[in-house]
């Protein structure tokens, strides 16, 4: 694989890492030849030897992965169509690099210095990034392109999520309004504990989108929106309410237009994950724990893959809007309140009926046993006139 030649690199950087020397008092030599810094192995990869600083050496389309270097100094280098993947790069210094389309996926990158790079499509799936640094408030200071960048989804079904939309419908309420022999029907073969907690589920969820809607992601509580709606997808797996649980797959389907053919089943998913909530969830999930504030691409995923959810018109034609999504909530909270209110009346019939049934029979022996003890009563006081009669 043939390497870049960093004397161009150098030549455009080397003013300003001179500059940067002279004001933090580091002496910034330019490297003449990035081959006399690399070892090749005969599978064709490649690793750092003779030193770990690189600042501004060209280092394109290098297959460097697998590398264990701690401190690792690549400031203002080229590392375009590179791949670093599986490496152990502890506090390594990307500060100003250009990262375009670099593959890091599985390395660790904890404490490493990202400030000030051209992120442009790069891949961090699997990357452990805690105390890693990508913004300050210096002029200049952020990520150019994160938010193109790629990230590990939040694992699908990881609470029992579908992978597509579901439909919700399937206790079959609906039917309620079909006529007074429907919701006859639905209340008589329902159960009041089933229609109750159903009816609550659809209740919490409408308050929940509520309040959800109501949140603009800032730099002071990406991470509180974060937590509010993996939580919202762990409702998926706790609610059994069939039409809750089709809003959350609604909610959590992809941003793109996955209808049009030609995309099979799997690629269907893998637009699903890098272009809607779930990539955009789990960019958040791996910079939670990162130094300073949080980079712009970041708020910017999450403004308009999840915040946006519950504002927009929808992207594809099986998405539904914030308003369809609450008004079938709505709709299906009216239909178990029928049926409960038709429940209730023909419990009442009911116990009216088993009420006139107990009053009839109560009157029935009543005045069966008051017969016969008139009857008796006669027949004794016949014989008591017999017996004055025989002793006068």
């Amino acid at each position: 694989m043939e390497t870049g030649d960093p004397v161009t690199w150098l030549d455009w950087w080397s003013p300003k890492l001179e500059a940067r020397g002279r004001d933090s008092g580091t002496a910034y030599e330019p490297l003449p030849k990035a081959n006399s810094y690399l070892e090749w192995d005969e599978w064709g990869g490649c690793k750092i030897v003779g030193s770990t600083h690189l600042a501004g050496v060209c280092l394109r389309e290098l297959p460097l992965n697998n590398l264990d270097y701690p401190a690792l100094n690549l400031e203002c280098s080229d590392l375009s169509h590179s791949s670093m993947t599986s490496g152990k790069l502890k506090r390594a210094n990307f500060k100003g690099a250009k990262l375009h389309q670099c593959n890091f996926t599985g390395s660790r990158l904890n404490e490493c210095e990202f400030r000030g790079t051209e992120c442009w499509n790069v891949s961090f799936v699997d990357c452990y990034l805690k105390d890693a640094k990508f913004s300050n408030d210096r002029p200049g200071g952020d990520c150019a392109f994160l938010d193109t960048a790629h990230f590990t989804p939040i694992k699908r079904n990881r609470f029992g999520a579908k992978d597509m939309v579901e439909k919700g419908g399937a206790e079959g309420y609906e039917e309620a309004g079909s006529g007074t022999m429907s919701l006859t029907r639905l209340a008589w073969n329902s159960n009041v504990s089933t229609l109750q907690k159903h009816q609550n589920e659809l209740q919490f969820l409408l308050g929940e989108l509520d309040r959800l809607r109501e949140v603009n992601v800032t730099s002071d509580n990406w991470q509180e929106f974060y937590d509010s709606w993996v939580a919202l997808e762990g409702m998926h797996d706790i609610f059994t309410s069939s039409t809750a649980k089709a809003a959350i797959t609604h909610l959590f389907s992809g941003a793109k237009d996955t209808t049009h053919g030609g995309l099979s089943m799997a690629e269907k998913l893998y637009e699903m994950e890098t272009h809607g909530p779930r990539h955009a969830l789990g960019m958040a999930e791996q910079l939670y724990e990162i130094r300073g504030k949080p980079p712009r691409g970041l708020l910017l995923q999450l403004t308009e893959n999840v915040g946006r959810k519950l504002r927009i018109r929808k992207l594809n034609k099986n998405d539904k809007t914030y308003f369809q999504i609450v008004i079938d909530l709505r709709e299906e909270i009216d239909n178990i309140q029928a049926i409960l209110d038709m429940k209730a009346q023909i419990l009442a019939v009911c116990n009216g009926v088993s009420l006139s049934v107990c009053i009839g029979i109560t009157n029935y022996f009543a005045n069966a046993l008051s017969e016969r003890y008139a009857i008796f009563g006669t027949a004794s006081d016949g014989y008591e006139k017999i017996m004055e009669n025989y002793d006068g």
